[in-house]
């Protein structure tokens, strides 16, 4: 098959990021690997020029820090192909020692993960110490966020980089600085209502994910957010992120006290 014919694509739960790379850059092929979330929305991409990598985007983030970012994701599928080539060069360095740093960086935020509480975990900054710790510019950053209602996972989520946030609660939580709370988010027990269309005047627009979709015909009024969660297989932060969008469509609603709950949860998510 010529290089320019050449496509490869896969899920991530079935092959790592780092794996499919070494592949392309042993087998000096010239692409780009783009990267999706299984609701078909692009992550970023990775391009390479005879197996060499040299450019790498995440959102607004570009070079190392996006592919060592990129490297990280473990759900959804990729695309590579071949030919496409990018007009930036954002890395000069090695693909093998930067591979080399991403099986360090997995290696430990897989120990994080075991060590962390669970990502449910509210956590709070701990007062009344007789003597503060030395705190370094990345976890004053993630102790900023720190505020006695925000999980773990949704501390995560505000900085976008897992590996970065679990390795600074990691070391604060250790220091003393912060500690947890409860395990279990409020929104947890809430129950989201249907909204029938003939109490509907006018159209509604229809969830534009495909994750919005499935998650809008598993709600029937009687399930909570955590049955739907552990249902659908969603990390709590993604699945709130989708009810905010059927509020907001008009396609969900909650009862008086549920809806109570769910805007002191959000007063949180700016």
């Amino acid at each position: 098959m010529k290089n320019a014919e050449f496509q490869l694509r896969g899920k991530l739960v079935d092959f790592r990021l780092p794996e499919v790379v070494q592949f392309l850059h042993m087998n000096r092929k010239t692409g780009e690997l783009s990267i999706y979330a299984d609701d078909h929305a692009q992550l970023g991409s990775v391009f390479l020029i005879q197996g060499e990598l040299v450019h790498a985007n995440l959102k607004d983030i570009n070079g190392t820090d996006a592919f060592n970012q990129i490297m990280m994701l473990d759900r959804g599928y990729f695309i590579f192909l071949a030919g496409r080539i990018s007009q930036n060069l954002t890395i000069e360095r090695p693909l093998e020692a930067l591979l080399m740093e991403t099986h360090i960086r997995h290696d430990e935020l897989s120990r994080y993960r075991a060590e962390l509480p669970p990502s449910e975990t509210i956590l709070s900054i701990v007062n009344n110490l007789e003597s503060v710790p030395s705190v370094n510019t990345s976890e004053w950053k993630i102790l900023s966020l720190v505020n006695g209602k925000r999980t773990i996972g949704r501390i995560s989520q505000k900085v976008g980089d897992e590996h970065a946030t679990l390795g600074a609660l990691h070391s604060l939580l250790a220091k003393g600085l912060v500690m947890a709370l409860a395990t279990e988010s409020p929104i947890q027990v809430l129950m989201p209502q249907p909204i029938p269309a003939t109490s509907m005047s006018g159209e509604r627009l229809y969830p534009p994910r495909l994750r919005s979709n499935l998650l809008l015909k598993a709600i029937d009024g009687h399930t909570t957010i955590k049955q739907l969660a552990d249902g659908l297989k969603m990390e709590m932060a993604e699945l709130a992120e989708d009810i905010r969008l059927l509020l907001e469509l008009r396609w969900i609603s909650f009862n008086a006290a549920d809806e109570k709950v769910w805007l002191n949860y959000c007063q949180d998510l700016h």
